[in-house]
C-alpha cells in the first residue's frame, strides 16, 4: 500500500508527513503538537483540505467518528501512527 503525503502547518511553520491514511496522519499531528490543534492548517493534497479544523477542535475529533475517540484510535493504530509520526519533517 502506498503512503500519502500531507502538507500541514501552524503559524509560519510548514511540515510534511507520510502515512497510509489521513487518520493515521491526523493522529500523529495531534501527538506532534501535544494536542494543541486549533491552529493547524492542512495544505495538500487538495482532497483533504475539506477536513481543515482551524479553530475547531471538535471538528478534528469528529473526523475519527462519533464512536471512536482519539485515544481509542491511537491505541488501536499505535504502530501505524508512530510510523507516520517519525516521517514528520519541516519544509
Amino acid at each position: 500500500m502506498n503512503k500519502m503525503k500531507i502538507t500541514f502547518g501552524i503559524m509560519s511553520n510548514k511540515y510534511q508527513i507520510e502515512a497510509y491514511n489521513k487518520l493515521d496522519a491526523y493522529a500523529a499531528m495531534a501527538i506532534f503538537f501535544k494536542r494543541d490543534l486549533p491552529y493547524v492548517l492542512l495544505f495538500e493534497p487538495y482532497e483533504i483540505i475539506k477536513d481543515n479544523w482551524f479553530r475547531d477542535e471538535k471538528k478534528f475529533l469528529e473526523l475519527f467518528g462519533e464512536k471512536v475517540s482519539l485515544n481509542e484510535y491511537l491505541n488501536a493504530h499505535h504502530d501505524k501512527v508512530k510510523e507516520a509520526y517519525l516521517t514528520i519533517k519541516e519544509i
